[in-house]
């Protein structure tokens, strides 16, 4: 079996590693945005004398464009160029090596929104894992889908799961911890800024490689050192359980997301959604008689340009919920959520709520109580709720989840490769005989 591995900085080889331990013994070639550690460079493509082109959909072309953050900073027309050079590239080498299956991490740049859709061009299949807010789980998907694999799932499994999720105290292992993220925030800005005004620049010029993803995709400019001050940031939020007369019924919590992310960036249907922001304030602003409970996303305290919430908080029907607010207990006092792809919908649907989803996701088709929206006003938020038993969602759910340990993180080596691995080998064989 040959095997194409895209390597990607931060990842530490794991993908490798999880090449030659799933299938050993197969041929495996690898390629790299970088130009040393890898078989090819994706610099070959896009600087190489003898390039080819390919020419997806206009309206292909442009959601790749929209979706990756370093390409929506360019003029379309210099975005277009490099999309169809690495196109090309990526599919002589695909057609020359006749790969069998292709790895690599969770699409989250136009490299590898164009190597996966290739990989269904050429019926080649495409491998990643994402992590899940299950302690203990993960899933194969490439753009947030959920797989569903052939597997017992028994009913204490599923009890177990709910036994975690339901405490009020629940929070993802990945959740951040509050004071590491203060006491982390100005180094975290610092390294930023050196990277954008001193590091990435001379990197592109010692290693010739000016239209490196990476090396262009840096913090805002509009982002200013002052807006990391605790005591501009925390004017903004409100703690919940100081918020009074909240209307269960004409609320609506309402969690951010990280940005930039795979979740709001090729997630989502629609490239309009992208970011999250300007389609979080068009909600806002276009909503009648409902209270917005927005809560920012934990990692993103002292990350987000703060004329963000400036704007919310300009309307009347908003109030922003401190990030490390516990969603659960949130949860307990509203009886609606709005989401894109976020996985607070899943706690919320356990708890029989309302959830108000703007995208299709990934558990969206298993649950009778979201509703697929385009905006968000009382008649919605009065439709019926229906009686659905939590086993069933959970057991569904679990159907497309494997009981690994994966830490896509600065730890990836720690993630269980051994598990992960035969998770690998079951979903190529499934793949394969849907295809026979």
């Amino acid at each position: 079996m040959k095997i194409l591995v895209h390597l990607r900085r931060g990842e530490k080889d794991f993908y490798l590693r999880l090449a030659h331990t799933a299938f050993p013994g197969s041929e495996v070639r690898t390629i790299s945005d970088e130009r040393s550690g890898s078989a090819a460079w994706i610099g070959w493509f896009i600087y190489g004398r003898e390039q080819t082109t390919y020419q997806f959909t206009e309206s292909d072309r442009f959601e790749i464009y929209k979706r990756c953050r370093f390409l929506r900073e360019l003029e379309y027309g210099m975005a277009s160029e490099l999309i169809g050079k690495v196109a090309g590239g990526l599919l002589v080498l695909l057609r020359k090596e006749q790969f069998d299956l292709v790895i690599g991490g969770l699409v989250d740049c136009y490299i590898q929104d164009i190597l996966e859709r290739l990989c269904r061009l050429e019926n080649i299949v495409y491998l990643s894992f994402v992590g899940h807010f299950f302690n203990g789980y993960c899933r194969i998907s490439s753009r947030g889908e959920l797989n569903v694999i052939e597997r017992n799932i028994s009913r204490i499994e599923v009890d177990e799961v709910l036994a975690q999720v339901e405490r009020m105290d629940f929070k993802p292992s990945f959740a951040p911890n509050e004071s590491r993220i203060f006491l982390a925030k100005y180094s975290h800005f610092c390294k930023e800024a050196i990277k954008k005004k001193i590091a990435f620049p001379v990197l592109k010029i010692t290693n010739r490689d000016p239209c490196n993803h990476h090396y262009n995709t840096t913090i805002d400019d509009r982002f200013r050192f002052k807006m990391l001050q605790k005591r501009s940031v925390d004017k903004y939020f409100s703690r919940f359980e100081k918020l009074r007369n909240i209307d269960s019924g004409t609320s609506i919590y309402f969690p951010l997301h990280f940005n930039p992310e795979a979740t709001v960036d090729y997630w989502v249907d629609d490239v309009r959604m992208v970011g999250q922001e300007t389609m979080v304030e068009n909600i806002v602003r276009d909503a009648s008689g409902v209270f917005f409970l927005i809560k920012e996303h934990p990692a993103m305290y002292f990350r987000r340009n703060t004329l963000f919430y400036e704007r919310l908080l300009s309307y009347s029907n908003v109030a922003l919920l401190h990030p490390f607010d516990v969603s659960n207990q949130v949860l307990a006092k509203v009886n609606n959520v709005a989401v894109f792809t976020g996985s607070i919908g899943v706690e919320a649907l356990i708890r029989n709520k309302r959830v108000l989803s703007f995208s299709k996701n990934y558990y969206s088709d298993l649950h009778p109580n979201v509703r697929l929206v385009k905006r968000i006003d009382t008649e919605v938020l009065s439709s019926e709720l229906l009686k659905y038993d939590a086993t069933l969602f959970v057991k569904d759910l679990l159907k497309g989840l494997y009981k690994a340990k994966f830490l896509n993180n600065t730890s990836i080596l720690e993630s269980d490769l051994g598990a992960m691995s035969e998770y690998a080998k079951q979903f190529l064989k499934q793949r394969r005989d849907e295809t026979k």
